[in-house]
């Protein structure tokens, strides 16, 4: 008796293990880091999203080559090919990650010309910005002008300018820069600015002492206070690689679930429930994207898991760590009630289109790229409740009829309502959600956007990068144009009719040469239009010189496009 009962004994025992591995293993492929390589899972590195982090007063976005002009909205997504434009008084932020963000002054144009994991290039078309890196970080950053490129080189604060009159200003106000040109780059440090005239192909410059500080700045120092008091980015509470998070801390508290570690609780009055306040438009690439109306809708509707905690609806940001990719909308869909369209392949099938959001720990069905055949879906014969836990949560189901998805901001309130035995006919729905868009899919308003101030430029401008001129047209030595304007000694060739620019010594190394008036007054003294004037007095203009140039060669271009538009889009970006 005593061997059957350590026989039993041992019998349990090994059950029990058994049971313990096969629940690790559930859990571990269940917390499968969200950068697993799975060509399903929706992670789409080359097709990066930004995000409109902050607008206030006349401020317009452009999608790709759509070209007309837009309201914008807070938390828009904006991607590869997108224009932002700030009218009379208008500012904006557009945010990378939490560690790099752009700022626009009134009356400016930015466009993006490449968002990748880790990569971003903005265009500064015209007017003032202030390019912000908070910590030292993996991110590549190019600014492009019409004149030359601008790559800072650590955390600090970069303001561009690119004038009425042609000339760019770069100043430092804290970190340091290399500015680069055709054939080679200059540093520049805090405390001085770069003022640069000319073409991407032949960029001439000279450096006078740093512009003073404006409003502009002081704008700039407020949102760094809002960004470096947040309590969000705390190590175990939301990643770094995932921008947004500094908005939650007015809207919500920070609990600690034992389930699943620290999650954000919003302050919301009661029936609340996510993705029910807002509108699905359609993005670029991505298809159909959740455009949350509350402020802080950016992280918790695009990162993360949503589900009903001890303390409320709370949102979990998932898995410290990284990179996270960022999704359209962290949903499953399905479909219910009478078929509208042709069946599947043809049309949506159902009479209504439902979407619950997803938990921590479900699968993520993407419905674009890999995952997803366009114009095609399948139906999972499964009842929503099995499928999707938060489809058991009273009012977390949310549901509209087919034929008005996607055309306008919706609520709860607005919502079609499928009663218990409708629910459990309903079919998850995976692949790509075939609804077409429409003409207000595109657009974040219906109300006219006020362009007063908002600059004039071409479409086609030029810009200069690292990597290549974008201009469309082939490039020399590796895609670096050659820095015309130099003869043999280095001293600068003249141009008749135009202004002077010598080689200056002291730091760079080389004999001072003034600037020879050819018909047209001397650089250093030329007017500034709206800057104070910041002459140097005898102080000669400054030009690219061979001995102070650092050779360098161009890295390959990158993307899937293998090169950009002369409109500075990206290839990855397409069209919304």
């Amino acid at each position: 008796m005593v061997t059957a009962m350590k026989r039993t004994a041992l019998q349990a025992i090994v059950s029990a293990a058994t049971l313990a591995t096969a629940v690790l293993a559930v859990i571990t492929l269940a917390v499968r880091p969200a950068w697993a390589q799975d060509p399903n899972a929706g992670d789409a590195p080359s097709h990066g999203v930004a995000r409109l982090s902050y607008i206030q007063g006349n401020v317009g976005m452009r999608h790709g080559d759509l070209g007309e002009l837009s309201p914008a909205a807070l938390n828009v997504p904006l991607v590869a090919s997108d224009r932002l434009e700030t009218g009379d008084g208008g500012r904006a932020e557009i945010q990378f990650d939490f560690n790099n963000m752009i700022r626009l002054a009134p009356s400016t144009e930015v466009r993006l010309g490449q968002l990748e994991l880790n990569q971003y290039q903005v265009q500064i078309a015209a007017g003032t910005v202030a390019f912000r890196v908070l910590q030292d970080n993996p991110g590549q950053v190019e600014i492009s002008t019409p004149t030359v490129s601008v790559r800072p080189t650590k955390a600090g604060t970069y303001r561009v300018s690119v004038r009425s009159d042609g000339i760019t200003e770069i100043t430092v106000r804290a970190g340091e820069a290399e500015i680069y040109g055709p054939q080679g780059s200059e540093n520049l440090a805090p405390g001085q600015t770069m003022q640069v005239r000319g073409t991407p192909d032949n960029p001439e410059f000279q450096l006078v002492a740093a512009i003073p500080t404006d409003d502009f700045d002081r704008f700039n120092l407020d949102r760094d206070k809002v960004m470096q008091s947040t309590s969000s980015y705390r190590p175990g509470y939301v990643p770094p690689d995932v921008p947004g998070g500094e908005s939650l801390d007015p809207y919500g508290q920070w609990q600690n679930d034992p389930n699943y570690g620290n999650v954000w609780v919003p302050n919301e009055p009661p029936g609340w429930a996510p993705y029910q306040n807002g509108q699905w438009i359609d993005e670029s690439y991505y298809g159909w994207t959740w455009l949350g109306a509350e402020p802080w809708g950016w992280a918790p509707y695009h990162y993360g898991a949503w589900y009903v905690s001890p303390f409320g609806w709370a949102w979990w940001p998932g898995i410290y760590g990284g990179p996270h990719f960022w999704r359209p909308a962290m949903v499953g869909f399905f479909g219910w009630g009478p078929g509208v369209g042709f069946g599947v392949g043809f049309g949506f099938g159902f009479g209504n289109v439902g979407w619950v959001p997803l938990a921590p720990y479900e699968a993520y069905h993407p419905w674009y790229g890999a995952g997803a055949v366009a114009g095609r879906y399948s139906v999972t014969n499964v009842g929503v409740m099995n499928a999707y836990r938060n489809a058991r949560v009273n009012n977390a189901v949310s549901s509209m009829r087919t034929n008005e998805f996607g055309r306008g901001a919706i609520s709860g309130a607005g919502m079609a309502r499928p009663n218990s035995a409708e629910l459990a006919r309903a079919s998850a729905v995976r692949g790509s959600l075939a609804i077409p868009p429409s003409a207000a899919s595109r657009r974040v308003s219906g109300s006219a956007v006020n362009s007063r101030g908002m600059p004039q430029t071409a479409s086609n401008m030029r810009f200069s990068s690292r990597s290549a001129i974008t201009n469309g047209r082939g490039a020399t030595n590796g895609g670096w144009h050659s820095l015309n304007g130099y003869n043999a000694n280095g001293a600068a060739r003249g141009n008749t009719g135009s202004s002077s620019y010598g080689a200056r010594g002291g730091s760079y190394g080389g004999q001072a040469r003034g600037g020879e008036a050819r018909g047209g007054s001397s650089y250093g003294t030329q007017s500034r239009g709206n800057y104070p004037s910041q002459g140097r007095g005898s102080s000669q203009p400054l030009r690219m010189n061979p001995p102070i140039v650092q050779q360098r060669s161009a890295p390959a271009s990158r993307g899937s496009s293998g090169g950009r538009s002369s409109g500075g889009g990206h290839g990855g970006g397409g069209h919304r």
